[in-house]
């Protein structure tokens, strides 16, 4: 009796089907409220990497200010006749790197070959994008790194001599050549293209859930996705400006972007 009795109480229970499937649906519960913390948290992290890369940026920009008595001259991109903030080209990571100590840039090279802080990290998370987008395309090579340089960007004239098309829509936002006036050196890539009133699509790289795609531009049909970019202003100081901030109607683009540049057949809104 005494040895039936140390058998039953060694044995152990197993779980029902009901049981497991119980335990089964408290995990999936758990992961449903944990995934949103984990994705928040990835993209926080993220954008602290961001903003801490358009510091560098900034600052290096500002060490080639104090060498050379200017910023670095951004291209004038012929398609747009003017500069295009996001057109990032040679002369200007060839500037910056000089200061960095980076190695002049051939022009060819494909964005995961560009130094580290020059690319936006959430760019490199996006492969369907030219890099650099060819000549053909805009009649001037150029990356589209997920940065906007800004620097002096209303100073440049067109190789005779006549201004550019390029427009600030926000006084003073930009900074000029030489640094004098508090304005934005660097950005996120945050842009709207139109052709007259028609909207063609908008360019960013900071966003959540989905979006539709125009396979022949690479824009972004509607910006639901965008969450919000940063800029990085010329004292060093660097700021993430939410959804909201601005409208997101193209209607408005004239009086919410910071910069526009281009043609009635392909206009540029820069918002920064």
């Amino acid at each position: 009796m005494k040895h039936c009795q140390r058998f039953a109480l060694s044995e152990t229970r197993a779980f029902t089907l009901v049981e497991l499937l119980v335990v089964i649906a408290i995990i999936a519960v758990l992961i449903g409220f944990l995934f949103p913390a984990l994705v928040s948290a990835r993209r926080k992290a993220a954008d602290t990497v961001c903003a801490s890369q358009l510091h560098q940026l900034t600052a290096a920009t500002i060490m080639y200010l104090n060498e050379n008595k200017h910023f670095p001259d951004p291209d004038i991109i012929p398609a747009f006749g003017g500069s295009f903030p996001s057109a990032i080209t040679t002369p200007v990571l060839d500037g910056i790197g000089r200061v960095m100590h980076w190695p002049m840039l051939i022009g060819t090279e494909r964005i995961n070959e560009l130094p580290q802080i020059a690319v936006c990290n959430e760019r490199r998370d996006c492969e369907v994008l030219y890099d650099p987008y060819p000549p053909a395309a805009f009649g001037a090579p150029f990356w589209l790194t997920g940065y906007s340089y800004c620097g002096g960007i209303m100073d440049l004239k067109m190789p005779d001599g006549s201004p550019t098309t390029a427009a600030e829509l926000m006084p003073n936002h930009s900074s000029d050549r030489k640094g004098k006036h508090h304005g934005v050196l660097w950005a996120d890539h945050m842009a709207l293209l139109k052709n007259g009133n028609i909207s063609m699509g908008w360019g960013y790289f900071h966003f959540k859930g989905s979006h539709a795609i125009d396979n022949t531009l690479l824009t972004i049909v509607n910006p639901d996705s965008y969450r919000g970019h940063h800029r990085a202003w010329n004292d060093g100081s660097v700021e993430w400006i939410p959804r909201g901030s601005f409208s997101l109607d193209p209607a408005d683009a004239n009086t919410a972007a910071a910069y526009k540049v281009g043609y009635s057949s392909l206009t540029a809104y820069c918002y920064y």
